[in-house]
Order: C-alpha cells, then structure tokens, then sequence
C-alpha cells in the first residue's frame, strides 16, 4: 500500500507547500476545495535518486526510454499526470505515453508544471 500524501502550489504568492506543510494545516479540507491552490498527489513512486514523484512534477526519462519515444519528445522531458487509472507521462503537446513503469531507475524529477513550466516549451 502507498502513502497517501498531497502537497500544494498557492497560486497567489507562487508558493509549493509540502506534504508536513499541508498536512499540519488546521483546514485541509479548505486547501482542497479552495481554487486559490493545486493539489497534487504523490505518486507512490519515486526518481532514480530516491526523489518522491508527485502529479504535475517534470520529469526527464533516461536515454532508453527517450530512444523509443524519440519521436514524441526528444529532449526526454515530460509531464507526470493521473489518466485512465494510471499515473502515465505527457509530452507538452499533449501526447499521452502509456508508460506505467516510471520511476525507480527511468527518470528523475527536475522540475513541476507550476515553477519551472518553461521546461516543458
């Protein structure tokens, strides 16, 4: 069974909260339903340097797996997304992988969706 943890990105001052952050809130509840914020899940699955992946984390995937999508992303960067009851990688035009088998040795997080979406253009 995977730990259930959240963090969130304050989209007024720019801010990601981690897990003891938002965990130690007196109005999780709040955080949740509250537009002012993103919540993102942890995967239950971590980079190849031990890393937690979290929903809307940028990834880049090691050169065996950028050889067999080269021709989706070349640079090796993607999106991690929860679809179709599987957290799977997103190319920036869109493009799903169905790639179940991130983490672990395949990739590491450099980045997320929400303070280095740059990385993705």
């Amino acid at each position: 069974m995977r730990d259930i943890k959240f963090r969130a990105w304050f989209k007024r001052y720019k801010l990601m909260s981690n897990w003891e952050d938002v965990k130690e809130s007196l109005d999780f509840i709040n955080i949740l339903t509250n537009p002012r914020y993103v919540v993102m899940q942890y995967t239950g699955l971590k980079d190849k340097n031990g890393v937690e992946i979290y929903e809307g984390d940028i990834v880049k995937a090691d050169d065996e797996i950028v050889n067999f999508y080269t021709q989706l992303m070349p640079n090796g960067l993607y999106e991690v997304r929860y679809w179709d009851g599987a957290y799977c990688l997103f190319s920036s035009d869109g493009m799903n992988i169905d790639y179940l088998n991130i983490g672990e040795t395949h990739c590491e997080v450099i980045g997320n969706i929400y303070e280095n979406k740059d990385l993705l253009t």
